[in-house]
């Protein structure tokens, strides 16, 4: 599946902020050596996944199951301080924006032609003056 330009965009944010720093990066160190421990589970493939079911509208804990993330750690990863960790959650936050604009678009374009959806999208916009009365 191709990706498009704004995942690209999160995945080179991401991998900047990932690969800028040795300390954090998953490529072997200057003399070759891989560096102790387990390797990290926040890999481009994995981000790519969580990513692209955050653009489609999923919550987050569905979105960490399509990407194979089980539950401890995703909210592991969610208290994480590290600046891979942090860059992942920025552009978590960027396509769920994504998704919440096209989304209005969506609902205001078909306002032009359904009176249901204007007001609907009127009722959530403005509540104190389209809203049910109370």
């Amino acid at each position: 599946m191709p990706l498009s330009r704004a995942s690209r965009t999160d995945l080179m944010a991401w991998g900047h902020y990932v690969h800028s720093e040795p300390l954090w990066s998953t490529l072997p160190s200057a003399d070759g050596r891989r560096r102790p421990g387990r390797p990290s589970r926040l890999t481009p493939g994995v981000v790519e996944r969580y990513l692209f079911a955050i653009r489609l509208g999923n919550y987050r804990s569905v979105a960490a199951r399509m990407a194979g993330i089980s539950p401890a750690t995703h909210y592991r990863w969610q208290r994480d301080t590290r600046p891979q960790f942090v860059a992942f959650w920025a552009a978590v936050d960027r396509a769920e924006a994504q998704c919440e604009v096209e989304v209005t678009a969506n609902i205001v374009r078909l306002s032009r032609r359904s009176t249901r959806a204007a007001l609907f999208w009127l009722s959530h916009m403005y509540p104190e003056r389209w809203g049910p009365p109370t």
